[in-house]
This record gives C-alpha cells, structure tokens and sequence, in this order.
C-alpha cells in the first residue's frame, strides 16, 4: 500500500513522532529507519521514497537491453531501471529509398511507391526514360535528332530536352518548345526597368540603355557597332575619363547622345562642345580640361587652375549671329503697350536675352529678359501714363546678351512717346456766408471750397460794397491758406451810429496757382442796422491786460472776483450782459475775440459780441444762449480759456 508520510527530517525516532493513516485507521510510528505499525507485527514495514510508499514491487535484477525493453524497481535500493528495447533490426528514415526498392519490411506502412517505368521514344543515340509522378512531371531526354522529334509539348507541359542537331536545351510551355539560349549575341535582354546596379537595360524592342551601374567616377569602356544608336542615361562628364583599362571608344560611324555635367545634351561624331553663356559656364563645377563653346564670347574655352582661358584664335565664326529688334509702331501713347519682335540667326532655342529703355524715368519697368526660340522672340514696354504735361519724348530700345549690363547687340530707332496727360485744372468752387445776414459789430464766417489746388496754396479775399459806400468793415481784406482743398475765414461790419438800413456786400477770393488765374464771388450777404438798438449795461465788467503771451484778467463772474488772474475761466449765465475793456496795447499786440472754439485768426466769433478784437467788447450771451465759449488772441493759439454760460 501507499501512504504519504510527513518529513522525517529531525524527528523523534524513539517512537514518539506518529502518523495515523485516516484511511485504514492505523498509527505509525517512526523509529529512525522506517515507519512502523503500532499493534502490528514488526515485520510490516514501509519504505519512503520522495513520499510515496512502495511494497510488493519486483526485488529481482535487471534484465538485460533485448527485446521489448523493461522497466523494474529494487526495494533495497529504491532505485527505477529502465532497459530501452532493441531497434537495431527495425528500419532508418535515411534508407526509405531503399527498403520501398528492396521489398524488406513488407508489413511497413507509408512506404513511397515505386514509380512505373514506362517506353519512350528511341532514336539512334538509346532509350530514355520516363518518370511519371502523378501530375508533375520530369522528363529530361537525351537526345532528340531535330526538333520535329519532339513530343507534344501540350502532353509534356513544363518538361525539358535537348535536340542533338542544334546542340539546345528546350522546355515545354504553352503547346510549345522554348529554346533556352545560348546565343553568343543578345538580340533582347527583354528587361524592362534597369536597376541601379545593371549595366546595360532594353525596353524589350532592341533598344538598350547603359546605366551608371559603378556610380560617377569611373570609367566605362565600350566600343559601339556602326549601325547602333544607344542613349546613354544618368551619365555625367566625371564618368567618361581615362581609366586603367583606356580611354572610352566610339567608332567614326557611330552616334552617340550624351548629358554633359550642365545638363548640355553632347551630341556628335566628333562630339560638339557644350554652347552656354558666360553666366552658366560659372556655375558649373569645373575641373583642369574641361572645355565649352563661350556663346557670348563666340570664343572656345578652357578651364585651368581656377580660370577659363580662351583657346581659339578669336576669329569670327564661320556662321554669323545677328540680332534684330522691331518694334509694330513707331510710337506709343502714355500708359499704352508696345510690343517689340526680335528676330535672329545662329542663336540656339531658349537662349536669354535681355532688353533695357534709354529715358529710364519715363517707364516704371525699364529693363527685362526673354527668349529666343526658333531664331524669334519678343517683349513688351510701356511708358508710364502721369498727369505732367511735358510733350512728347523719344527712347530707345537696347537688346543685350548676358545680362541687362551686358554687350549691346542691337537697338532700336527713336521711339515717341505720345503726351496723353492732362493736366488737372485748378479753381474756386464756392465762396460763401455760414449766414446770408449778420448784425453790425457781428462776425460772419465765410467758407471757401477749391479744386485741384494744392495744400498750402495761399488765397486773397476781399470785401466787395455793392449797395452802398458806408457798408465799412473792421477788415476788409485778407488772405487764407488752402489744405484739403477748403479754406474758412470771418469777417466783421462795424457797428456805427448811423441809422442807414440795411446794407449788401460780397466776398472774392482770387489768386494764381501753377500760372492758372482762379476766382470765385459769394452771393450778396445783408448787413442789419443795429445802430438804433438801446443802450448795452454790463452786469458784468472785465479788464484785460497781458504778460507776454498770457491775458491777465480783472473783475467778477459767477464764481467771485479776481484781480490780475492769469487767463481765468469765466462763468455767466445767459442773458448777462459782459462788457471786456482790453488795454490798448494788449489790443494792439493781442486782439481779443470771443470764439465758439479755439483758433487763431478771428474765426468761430460769437453772434451776440460787438467790438470784436477793439479795446471794448460787449457780450449780449442771450444772443448765443448756454454752452461752451472762450476768449482768444488771434495770433497766438495759445492764449485762450472758456467761457461757460449757463
């Protein structure tokens, strides 16, 4: 029987460490060899291995390795033998070959079956053999006398043979036999797209293409037949230099086309040297040899050491390059287009050339480039369309190579240049009165409107008397400053104690601008008689005097008195009367107006104010009523502070 004992491991073995078996009910006990049972005869025993009990197995010895192999276990020791069977008589996997040829181990399953070995075709040279494997087939026959020996290649399809009499490899493929070349020349690689490490590529129809199969740098050698015409591809002129197995060969009947390092297509037999500018022969990246055709220069050219030397003799070439510039009219408006054709010989397609104007001033595009294709070229000017009026002008055309500052190869005649501009024409739109009647001692402003006049342009006015000779004013001419095209100045009758009625005036203002004479007349404004009105009483009285450029002011408003206050706001309520007694140099020097806003000039003046800018001013305020006004010198700006009436 089997039981799982504990560990023994540092127990007791006096008999005092037991394990009782839940199983059969019996006590066990340890000894310090073996696990016996308490009550049991003490030759029942157990032996532990790794745990498991084990009893009644074999004690005898091993068997020997025969046969079908053993497995035993000795109690003494505790130790498993197992004895692997004898293969020695049974078949190896790498003799299979064999044993389904030999007809040994008939009882053997899965054996490879012999294949039928069938007659073929004989012909002079034997008997072949074939090999029939199901649907695949192999077939090599050895040989065939012609062609029309073969089988059917739709029978045989994909088998291969040799035919004696062209001594070639055939294989059988759609319903024919394919040769396998081994023609010594290659009619079509039949390759369709070469890869950077093939030398030689076709595009299935006999063409062929040479590839920079080793990189640039290095050198290729090939002779071409005479009758070939190869294009050689991604090939630059570092990849035709002399190498250690000699220089590169073309036969004198071959042709050959070649991209140079520019870009230049090299074509020839002889090569013909690259045709380029002076501008394009400079950027490129020369070495000590390298040779070009200079079409600005007409000169043959050499790169040493840093520089391209000239290596020809100078001598006009054999077939002239000539220039010639045309343009479809004589003439040409301001602002209008003017088409110029160019014709050559001798100049290659896409060459540039360039194109300059003489009176440069006259263009606001004076210089530019075209191209020449097909021995033609052309470009267009156009001369700027101003309002100057300068009559007509000339130019001329001048065509260069390499750059606007380049060899003048051709120009033009005198061209004109038609004055369309107009001039614009200045005047006086409008002079006129904020008011057609104003009040004797009352400031009238006078608007001015111009055109075309420019900012600055200074203007004379002028009171015109049209009823009568007594309509005086304090000022009755003047002059104003034109900017944006406006100008606004005021004007004053005086009031007198004459009873004369009313009276009519008008104002001019007239001068000269850029020679042109311009006037304009406002319509007639009335003056009120004002001379019978009553008797003005200040309720309030104010002194004026001034330090430097500061009013100094005496006397009381609203707000209190004070005495020699230094350009003070004043404060009224409306329908006070104000009288201001201005010191008569402070008037002279000063002259004192009462203004609806700041400015100098005597502008903006109040309605309800007589003596403006004299040494006495009275101020009827219900005239103007409540707002914001100010006292102001009219010369200086900055002498002015404001009067509210509330």
């Amino acid at each position: 029987m089997a039981i799982n004992f504990p560990d023994t491991t540092g127990q007791a073995t006096d008999g005092s460490f037991t394990k009782t078996d839940l199983t059969t009910g019996v006590t066990w006990a340890w000894n310090g060899t073996s696990w016996a049972a308490l009550g049991v005869d003490a030759t029942t025993s157990v032996t532990v291995v790794s745990g498991i009990s084990l009893t009644d197995l074999s004690t005898s010895s091993p068997t020997s390795a025969s046969g079908t192999g053993d497995i035993n276990y000795d109690n003494a020791s505790g130790v498993f033998t197992f004895v692997p069977p004898d293969l020695s008589t049974y078949a190896q996997t790498s003799n299979l070959a064999t044993v389904a040829t030999s007809g040994q181990y008939a009882d053997l399953t899965g054996k490879p079956t012999l294949p039928t070995v069938t007659a073929a075709a004989t012909n002079s040279y034997g008997i072949a053999n074939e090999y029939n494997f199901g649907s695949s087939r192999l077939l090599y026959e050895n040989v065939w006398d012609t062609v029309n020996d073969l089988p059917s290649a739709t029978t045989y399809h994909g088998l291969f043979a040799h035919v004696h009499s062209t001594g070639g490899a055939y294989y059988a493929h759609a319903g024919n036999w394919i040769e396998l070349s081994t023609a010594s020349t290659i009619l079509d690689l039949n390759i369709t797209d070469g890869l950077p490490n093939q030398v030689l590529t076709t595009d299935g129809g006999g063409n062929f293409t040479f590839e920079d199969a080793q990189g640039s740098g290095q050198s290729y050698n090939q002779t071409l037949n005479t009758t070939d015409l190869v294009t050689f591809s991604r090939v630059t002129a570092d990849d035709f230099v002399l190498g250690a197995t000699g220089p590169y060969v073309i036969s004198a009947a071959s042709y050959a086309q070649i991209d140079a390092q520019d870009g230049t297509r090299v074509t020839g037999g002889p090569f013909r040297l690259p045709n380029i500018t002076t501008s394009e022969r400079d950027v490129l990246i020369a070495a000590n040899g390298d040779m070009i055709y200079n079409v600005v220069d007409n000169r043959i050219q050499a790169y040493q050491d840093g520089a391209w030397i000239n290596i020809d003799d100078g001598s006009a070439p054999s077939v002239p390059v000539t220039y010639n510039a045309t343009p479809v009219f004589s003439s040409v408006q301001e602002g209008s287009a003017l088409l110029v054709n160019v014709t050559t010989t001798n100049v290659l397609d896409a060459t540039t050339l360039y194109w300059t104007v003489t009176n440069a001033g006259d263009f606001s595009v004076s210089d530019g480039s075209f191209s020449i294709n097909s021995n033609a070229g052309s470009f267009s000017v156009t001369p700027t369309a101003d309002v100057t009026t300068e009559g007509n002008e000339t130019f001329i055309i001048e065509i260069h190579t390499g750059s606007t500052s380049g060899p003048i190869v051709d120009q033009t005649g005198n061209i004109t240049i038609i004055d369309s501009s107009t001039a614009p024409v200045p005047s006086v739109d409008s002079v006129a009165g904020v008011f057609n009647v104003v009040n004797e001692g009352s400031s009238l402003n006078i608007n001015v409107t111009t055109s075309n006049i420019p900012d600055g342009t200074i203007l004379d006015w002028r009171v015109n008397n049209i009823s009568t000779v007594n309509a005086d004013f304090i000022n009755n001419n003047g002059s104003i400053q034109i900017f944006s095209n406006a100008a606004t100045f005021g004007v004053t009758p005086y009031q007198d104690t004459s009873t004369e009625g009313n009276e009519t005036f008008t104002v001019t203002v007239d001068g000269t601008v850029s020679s042109t004479a311009v006037s304009a007349t406002s319509s007639s404004i009335t003056i009120n008689d004002t001379s019978t009105a009553p008797a003005f009483n200040p309720d309030y009285t104010i002194s004026i005097s001034n330090s430097g450029n500061n009013y100094l002011l005496s006397g009381s408003d609203r707000n209190g008195s004070f005495s020699n206050a230094s350009q003070p706001t004043l404060e009224f309520n409306s329908g006070d009367n104000v009288r201001f007694n201005v010191d008569a140099g402070t008037s002279s020097s000063h002259p004192v107006y009462i203004q609806t806003a700041q400015g100098t000039g005597g502008v903006n003046q109040v309605s309800g104010a007589t003596g403006q800018a004299s040494t006495q001013i009275d101020w009827t305020t219900a005239t103007d009523g409540a707002g914001s006004y100010g006292y102001q010198c009219s010369i200086h700006f900055g002498m002015w502070n404001t009067i509210t009436i509330n």
